[in-house]
């Protein structure tokens, strides 16, 4: 495909060791934490981040990874003053480019079509902190995510909707995919998903309850999480794997 030629996608090798949190931890832009075992732009965007912000997380090596995103946690004016968008897409492509390698490995393996699925949690979310720019950066990434990694989102489950969140998704949803946004799924308060097995059965198809994290109604009581790229370390460092 001509865009892995042009970004160079087929000569970065096994990227999926190098996945990881952003965890609110050693946010210094200049740390000598090793670099080489990041994926490009790990180490500005981390900066950006709060306690616990993004989790890419695989609790079952058959089944789908999972970027869980506690939107309060992550700084959008400061990523849109410090980054340009051209930062802001290499941070989005090569993040997905090992999460495909993921996928993908898992889908030859297995023999079933395997998709990301992503929860968006907006517990503690104020309208002043969403930056427009921001979310338009986003979108416009997401169009050339979907366009360069078909198939590649299975769902996104939006918890902890604050009440001001229908008024401004009327306004930006054009922006996104059509794609996405029809994959998009915006959940009642946990205690009534409990009582609501269709609309908690959306999630289970992706996760089982036992790995589903116990603050989202599952019963994992394990946090923070472990990043997905901890299960491919070991490989990374006894063998070679070619994409």
């Amino acid at each position: 495909m001509i865009f892995r030629e042009e970004k160079k996608l087929n000569e970065v090798g096994d990227l999926r060791y190098k996945i990881k949190n952003y965890k609110g931890e050693d946010n210094n832009a200049t740390s000598n934490s090793n670099a080489t075992n990041d994926l490009p732009g790990r180490k500005l965007f981390k900066t950006f981040c709060e306690k616990d912000a993004i989790f890419n997380f695989l609790p079952d090596k058959n089944r789908s990874i999972f970027g869980i995103i506690q939107l309060s946690n992550v700084d959008m004016d400061r990523i849109v003053t410090d980054t340009s968008e051209e930062e802001s897409f290499e941070w989005y492509l090569y993040h997905h480019e090992a999460f495909h390698q993921v996928l993908d490995e898992i889908t030859r393996r297995t023999g079933r079509l395997t998709k990301m699925m992503q929860i968006i949690d907006m517990a503690n979310m104020q309208l002043l902190k969403m930056n427009l720019t921001y979310v338009k950066r986003d979108a416009y990434a997401l169009h050339i995510i979907e366009e360069f990694y078909p198939e590649h989102f299975g769902a996104m489950f939006i918890f902890n909707s604050p009440g001001w969140l229908s008024g401004l998704w009327t306004l930006i949803r054009p922006l996104f995919p059509k794609s996405l946004v029809e994959k998009i799924d915006f959940l009642p308060s946990i205690t009534k998903m409990k009582k609501s097995k269709v609309r908690f059965g959306s999630v289970l198809r992706y996760i089982s309850e036992d790995h589903l994290p116990e603050k989202y109604g599952g019963m994992n009581k394990t946090w923070p999480l472990p990043a997905a790229g901890s299960q491919f370390l070991q490989d990374q460092m006894y063998s070679r794997h070619d994409y």
